[in-house]
């Protein structure tokens, strides 16, 4: 039976046991003819933390001494205050069911890289798949004003994330973390205004509805054409979608 259920052979998955099976078998074999099953659930925190130990014992000796031989040094510590960020949302992903998942993190800090490079590099990254991705104001060595550069991204998508940061920027090194996070069901809705249709991006939990905001393109768009404030049109879109609740 687990010759013909398995489709590979490996390490145990992270999960959390529930009940444990033990059976022996009447072949007398050169190894004992012993079989034990684990029946357990798998959690996004105990992925999470299975791949960030995986994480560093493969790849920690890639990111561990590189980061201060540089003539522009990088400060790591992590007491800087994250009260001034600039964000990047996570509005071009949906997720059809709220739930945990676990996200992988990118951090660096940068303070010889120009301001256009930076909204060149948050577009590569967009288009690669990155979820978020933000910059936060940050004093560094030397009394230099820098910046922190953070990208959230799937597992998955890590190595092709970090590969653009070392292309794009001048750092000698990254931080990689993984994380768990909640996310909220999310659907589409569309709505008709009198300047055109919007489309609602509607998050719920538990099917009740906490958040309901118009999308900023549809908005834009419709703005342009008409020739009207994009806030009239939001409104205008909130509105309806409430006329019909």
């Amino acid at each position: 039976i687990v010759c013909a259920l398995a489709e590979s052979f490996g390490a145990m998955p992270a999960l959390a046991v529930g009940k444990v099976g033990l059976g022996a078998g009447d072949m007398d074999l050169p190894v004992p003819n012993i079989l034990r099953i684990w029946l357990g659930e798998a959690t996004p925190t105990l992925l999470a933390q299975r791949v960030h130990s995986e994480s560093h014992s493969s790849h920690g000796h890639r990111h561990s001494h590189h980061e201060h031989d540089h003539d522009h040094e990088h400060d790591h510590s992590e007491d800087h205050d994250h009260q001034h960020s600039h964000g990047h949302g996570d509005e071009r992903h949906s997720h059809s069911h709220g739930s945990e998942e676990v996200i992988a993190s990118l951090e660096t800090q940068i303070d010889d890289l120009s301001p256009q490079v930076i909204g060149y590099l948050f577009e590569r990254l967009l288009a690669a798949g990155a979820v978020d991705l933000f910059t936060i104001p940050v004093g560094m060595k030397k009394s230099r004003p820098g910046t922190l550069l953070t990208v959230l991204c799937p597992p998955h998508l890590l190595e092709v994330c970090e590969g653009i940061l070392f292309e794009e920027t001048s750092t000698l090194g990254i931080r990689r973390d993984f994380q768990v996070r909640s996310v909220l069901d999310r659907r589409h809705e569309q709505v008709e205004t009198s300047y055109g249709t919007v489309r609602m991006k509607i998050a719920s939990r538990n099917r009740a509805i906490l958040n309901a905001q118009p999308e900023y393109e549809d908005c834009r768009e419709i703005a342009q054409k008409a020739k009207q404030p994009l806030k009239q049109i939001q409104q205008a879109a909130l509105l309806a979608w409430h006329a019909n609740q």
